[in-house]
């Protein structure tokens, strides 16, 4: 974190812009200089030295709102990409303080730049919805903010982020469900004395001590340890924070708490405080002339221009909203047809956002904000999907396949006792075995539809994900049809063979399903650090 510590994180000499989390107030009618600012927080410029490292890691260009300046500073930026070329791991951490039912397009713009970074570099991300920051700050009632918690998470989710690597929490619900993130909280409180705190925020004697101790909350995220349950309780993986740069003393004051507490600084990504939100609500108006002659002979001003502001904002192609600045500016282009340019960009956008956030259900939520697994393991100091390992896989192929014909024996041999029906391959393999009208073929029936059940339970202990149950089922049954198919020397030649294996398999996959998915969103034990086990099946 440069060379500031906690001692001279609030320097500040008279005249400065005065950013904190809750104000920012500049000096000059220009607006914040965010040069200055840089220079005084102590974190450094994204130039495009840094873009163009950041396009040969990755592969892609970067995101437009890097490109245009909107984040412009960083904190170790650099350590990420050197991760990304070691394949090392690190994850993504952001948040919301929920303060309104629903957010607006100026709130949203900030996760969809979280959305990319975790699509580019496809790594876990956990979002904390501050839920206790709100009822400390504004005049709101407790399950109030716990509600609109519950309706920022929908709005959230309906902008595509990967189920199964992002993590959504509520500090008021999280705090009682994981002791390892309380404990991270008490190890930050106990580094960062109160005149510290005061200094860092502003807070004075009539501070009430909710929040004087908030900041240790924010800062816990930053460390992996605080999620056993994502990361199997290592201590050491990397974190990168996208927030606007007014909630930077959070972050400078983790930064300098991190090797006291022998945890890995965060790294960070700045953009404008409160930048997005202030030039779509506050230019709500047109920069273009009061007349069409008028605007023709001396342009239109991009700068307080509401549509524009959506553009730069919204659309990704520089050269297209290069040329339309241009064109406004000398007044070729006028007010209606640019408004009409945000029209056609805006409204699929928000159409299609509020089509997939009146379809999240309870259960959509409810898997996002469930401590759980994710389907990614650490392995050799990197994240790698456990989906595809040919080993594993052919395991369980070979082991699903003998506790099917395990299972089949058993209740073949249950209900051989009840039909007296001698023992032979033939019951499990022959056509005519399955026949409803010979003697014994409703016994041999009921075996298969027990074995069925039996069976599903055997996926849920060797499979364990929900979305692989019909895979793997589908896989066992085939063969056992190519089995069948050489033990007969024909293809099956009974409906009944059809029909039963048929039901069968949708039992199974069914059943299994259901299993999986209980545990799936089961809320786990999380105190993973203190079980004396390094081991985690993620």
């Amino acid at each position: 974190m440069s060379n500031a510590t906690m001692e001279n994180l609030t320097i500040q000499d008279e005249g400065d812009d005065f950013v904190d989390p809750w104000n920012v107030k500049s000096t000059s009618d220009k607006g914040v200089d965010y040069e200055k600012l840089i220079e005084r927080f102590g974190s450094s410029r994204i130039d495009d030295e840094l873009l163009k490292r950041f396009e040969k890691v990755t592969g892609k260009a970067p995101h437009h709102l890097l490109r245009r300046g909107v984040f412009f500073s960083h904190r170790d930026m650099h350590v990420i990409l050197d991760a990304v070329e070691k394949e090392k791991p690190f994850y993504l951490y952001t948040g919301r303080g929920p303060s309104s039912g629903s957010m607006h397009l100026g709130h949203l713009i900030p996760f969809m730049f979280t959305k990319w970074l975790q699509e580019t570099f496809d790594v876990p991300l956990v979002i904390q919805l501050t839920d206790d920051e709100k009822f400390l700050w504004k005049d709101l009632k407790l399950e109030e903010t716990k509600k609109l918690a519950y309706e920022n998470a929908k709005d959230i989710i309906a902008l595509g982020f990967d189920p199964d690597k992002t993590f959504i929490f509520s500090d008021f619900e999280f705090l009682g469900q994981c002791p390892a993130f309380y404990q991270n909280i008490a190890r930050i409180q106990k580094c960062v004395t109160y005149n510290q705190v005061k200094g860092i925020f502003g807070f004075d004697d009539s501070t009430c001590i909710g929040k004087i101790s908030f900041p240790a909350i924010q800062a816990a995220p930053s460390f992996s340890g605080s999620f056993p349950f994502i990361f199997g309780g290592k201590t050491d993986v990397l974190c990168l924070i996208p927030c606007a740069i007014d909630q930077d003393p959070y972050f400078r004051m983790t930064r300098d708490v991190a090797p006291r507490i022998k945890f890995r600084k965060p790294a960070l990504l700045h953009n404008t405080p409160k930048q997005i939100k202030n030039k779509i609500n506050k230019y709500a108006f047109s920069g273009g002339g009061a007349t069409i002659e008028e605007h023709k002979e001396k342009g239109g001003n991009c700068d307080v221009d509401i549509c524009y502001q959506y553009l730069t904002f919204f659309l990704e192609d520089d050269d297209k909203l290069a040329q339309i600045k241009k064109d406004y500016t000398s007044g070729e282009l006028l007010t209606g047809f640019l408004k009409k340019e945000v029209i056609d960009l805006l409204t699929p956008i928000i159409t299609e956002h509020q089509e997939k956030r009146n379809s999240i259900s309870d259960n959509d939520v409810k898997k996002f904000m469930t401590p759980r697994k994710f389907e990614m393991a650490v392995s050799g100091g990197a994240f790698r999907k456990t989906v595809w390992d040919p080993i594993l896989i052919l395991t369980q192929i070979g082991s699903l396949q003998c506790s099917y014909y395990a299972s089949l024996g058993f209740w073949l041999f249950v209900f051989h006792y009840l039909g007296s029906q001698p023992r032979s391959l033939d019951l499990i393999f022959q056509y005519q075995s399955l026949a409803l009208s010979l003697p014994t073929g409703k016994l041999i029936l009921a075996a298969h539809f027990c074995n069925a059940l039996t069976f599903s339970f055997c996926v849920w202990f060797l499979v364990e994900r929900a979305k692989l149950c019909l895979d793997f089922t589908c896989t066992t049954h085939f063969f056992h049809f190519i089995v069948s198919w050489m033990y007969n020397s024909s293809l099956p030649y009974t409906l009944s063979w059809w029909v039963i294996h048929g039901v069968c398999l949708t039992v199974m996959c069914v059943s299994a399903e259901f299993l999986c998915m209980r545990s799936e969103l089961k809320a786990i034990p999380v105190s993973l650090m203190g079980s004396g086990s390094s081991k985690a099946d993620l």
